[in-house]
């Protein structure tokens, strides 16, 4: 490799940083929702209003790191030389009809994510994943109440919704960080080749 390709190489490895840093700036707020929601919740447990707001909290970061995952990733994969289908790039652009259901979208999600770092990446899909699942089966019922017990959120309901949450931060969290390790290793490499 030459010293020219090296420097591409380093501005390629900052722009996947940066892209990668504004997704995780923009979903920031939401995460700081969800805990002070979920402290809140901590004190008082029975509070419906602390458990539909942390059900919200939650969606809605969700939502966010889902779609800013999607739509960096084509612009990652344009840095890494990593060459998307045209399904890939329909679903990263949700230009799919009908839209996948949640569990196939966060699959999808992570698996594209990874994908433009180079990795191969399977969620780990346990007893959390599926609480996170059935949490996100409230959506329509807390957002979009018909009924007036369609807001009531039930002690089953926020215990799934605390398990769901922790499994995604910690499997989101395991994905980032694999995606920074491949990243800087691709960079390390081509160094020690041109020296």
């Amino acid at each position: 490799m030459t010293r020219k390709e090296l420097a591409r190489l380093r501005e390629a490895h900052s722009a996947v940083l940066k892209l990668v840093r504004s997704m995780v700036l923009t979903v920031s707020p939401l995460n700081s929702d969800l805990r002070f929601a979920s402290n809140c919740w901590e004190n008082d447990k029975s509070n419906q209003f602390w458990r539909r707001t942390v059900i919200r909290c939650l969606l809605a970061l969700l939502e966010a790191v889902l779609w800013n995952m999607k739509n960096i990733a084509p612009k990652i994969a344009s840095v890494s030389e990593i060459q998307l289908s045209n399904k890939e790039l329909d679903f990263a652009e949700d230009r799919i009809w009908p839209f996948p259901k949640f569990r196939t979208n966060l699959a999808k999600s992570f698996e594209l994510f990874a994908k433009v770092h180079g990795l191969q990446y399977s969620l780990n899909c346990d007893a959390g994943f599926d609480a996170l699942c059935l949490t996100y089966e409230l959506r329509n019922r807390i957002m979009h109440p018909k009924t007036p017990f369609d807001p009531d959120v039930s002690e089953k309901n926020i215990n799934d919704a605390m398990l769901g949450s922790k499994w995604f931060s910690g499997e989101f969290d395991h994905l980032m960080r694999l995606c920074d390790s491949e990243t800087d290793k691709i960079v390390a490499d081509a160094m020690r080749r041109i020296r």
